[in-house]
């Protein structure tokens, strides 16, 4: 019997559909369940959740949690360099039995500096092009469409995009072991790169201030 139950969980088809467009949603299906994970559900409408009662403590210092940092340059080129190779050795040992449906995404690159933004916008489309059929032939893909674009009036990365991921349970583990310590390396990497493209634009302001 706990062989059978083990097997029935292994095969449930679980999925995820993620979008973002200046706001995150994600839901969570698992088989026919959907459950919206992001954002919260509020009880009526334009209410939120009602708050849980707190128990009265004596005051505690707390530690300030920092935010996981938004994408900047750095961060971008670093995840360029490190994710494909780990995922593209995890999600091999699927068979192709990961569907993605849909996958688009639109990102428009800009920045202060002219020559910062095509380096990163061709680091980006020459992953793109080689990832991309890489990745059409480890698992299945459709309703597609990835597009990169440059802006040179902007300073910021513009992005939007959605995607949906249909997978086994069993399939999920088997990622999951294979990418986990590769995963900690890169988000460790991720985080040492939060601040450093911010400083120096920090730097670089107050130079320009002193020298007027």
């Amino acid at each position: 019997m706990v062989l059978v139950l083990l097997l029935l969980i292994a095969l449930t088809p679980l999925g995820v559909h993620a979008a973002y467009d200046g706001a995150l949603t994600v839901r969570l299906l698992i088989g026919r369940f959907r459950l919206t994970l992001y954002p919260p559900k509020a009880t009526e409408e334009g209410k939120p959740p009602p708050k849980k009662r707190e128990k009265k403590e004596k005051p505690k210092k707390a530690k300030e949690k920092k935010p996981f940092p938004r994408p900047n340059r750095e961060q971008i080129r670093y995840s360029l360099q490190v994710l494909p190779p780990l995922l593209k050795k995890a999600v091999g040992r699927t068979r192709r039995r990961i569907l993605l449906a849909p996958l688009r995404a639109l990102v428009v690159f800009g920045g202060e500096d002219p020559a910062d933004v095509a380096e990163l916008y061709g680091k980006a489309q020459a992953v793109l092009s080689t990832v991309y059929p890489a990745l059409k032939r480890l698992v299945r893909v459709r309703e597609d469409a990835v597009n990169l674009y440059t802006d040179y009036d902007s300073e910021t990365i513009f992005f939007r995009g959605e995607i949906g991921v249909r997978i086994r349970i069993g399939d999920v583990a088997i990622i999951g072991i294979s990418a986990a310590a590769g995963l900690v390396k890169w988000l460790i990497g991720y985080r040492r790169r939060a601040d450093k493209l911010e400083k120096r634009t920090i730097e670089k302001k107050d130079q320009q201030a002193r020298a007027a």
